[in-house]
């Protein structure tokens, strides 16, 4: 089964919405329990939402993780450079 576009604009409106109007402290997960909900109740698989939100969820995660692996080896090589000039005179 698919979901209808009509029901995925809304299931994103509504978790813009949501994620707007601060009325419980911090959110407590409102956001992620409106995002499978609304596909859900128009037709769509909870199977397919949650599969969504996971990779909303991980995949950020998973690049931020790449970046930071890349940043730290980067630094390492930096630092294991030697420097030039450092010690000797240059014109």
């Amino acid at each position: 089964m698919r979901a209808d576009f009509d029901a995925v604009v809304l299931a994103v409106g509504t978790e813009g919405i949501a994620a707007r109007i601060p009325l419980v402290p911090g959110g407590s997960g409102v956001v992620k329990a409106v995002i499978p909900a609304v596909p859900h109740w128009h037709g769509a698989p909870l199977a397919g939402a949650l599969v969504y939100r996971a990779f909303g969820t991980f995949l950020p995660a998973g690049a931020g993780a790449i970046a930071l692996a890349t940043l730290q080896v980067a630094r390492r090589a930096d630092e294991l450079a030697p420097r030039r000039g450092a010690g000797s005179a240059s014109r």
